[in-house]
């Protein structure tokens, strides 16, 4: 069980899961965390890049690779955890400290062939392999709140974000231009300013799953 010398971090949802990896594991490295990050453009181990073939490695490929990183004394991986992935238990040894839900949208039902086994698949990961851990949930997503349900029903804590909801994360004060966009992150009664040199809001979406 490799996965117990590691922090875990899976991260499913149709879209925001490269980007928000990458964010997480730059949070980590400044913190002085060694760490690798799964996922569809490559494998980077600690800035070491390898090849990805899959979003989520094969179950075996991907043991091999959790022991790599034991070994090495790696703290802390973060993984994209695609609904294929899920379906086919390429996951199934793994149990996750967090959690996360990016969205949901029309993708992959030629793989799923209906939306139902697509949400279904999404949420495996949080009923399933979340078991000890949190959960960290878009509530603006229209499936959100399924999602955080699903969770809590498993008595995995859930930690939501949003800009338009009231979550326990949110955006305020969000401003948008060519140099990227800023904005303020409101957490309770504490809150903290944000600069990123992305475009777009769903660029503030990934980042408020990465400060969850």
């Amino acid at each position: 069980r490799p996965q117990e010398a590691l922090v875990m971090v899976g991260i499913t949802g149709t879209n925001g899961k490269t980007t928000t990896a990458f964010m997480l594991a730059s949070i980590f490295r400044a913190l002085g965390e060694k760490t690798a990050v799964l996922g569809t453009i490559y494998n980077d181990m600690d800035g070491e890049k390898r090849k990805s073939y899959n979003t989520t490695p094969e179950s075996l490929d991907l043991q091999k690779l959790l022991k790599e990183m034991a070994d090495k004394k790696y703290d802390a991986v973060v993984m994209e955890v695609s609904s294929h992935a899920l379906a086919l238990k390429r996951a199934e040894a793994c149990s996750f400290d967090v959690s996360v839900y990016t969205n949901l949208t029309l993708d992959h039902l030629d793989f799923h062939k209906t939306f139902k086994n697509y949400l279904a698949a999404k949420t495996l990961l949080f009923s399933r392999h979340t078991a000890g851990g949190k959960a960290v949930v878009n509530l603006d997503d229209k499936y959100g709140a399924k999602i955080a349900r699903a969770a809590r029903a498993v008595k995995v804590p859930v930690l939501t974000y949003g800009i338009d909801k009231k979550a326990d994360i949110r955006a305020v004060d969000i401003e948008s231009g060519l140099a990227g966009l800023s904005f303020s992150v409101k957490y309770g009664r504490k809150s903290f300013s944000v600069k990123l040199s992305l475009p777009g809001r769903h660029n503030v979406y990934n980042a408020l799953a990465a400060a969850g």
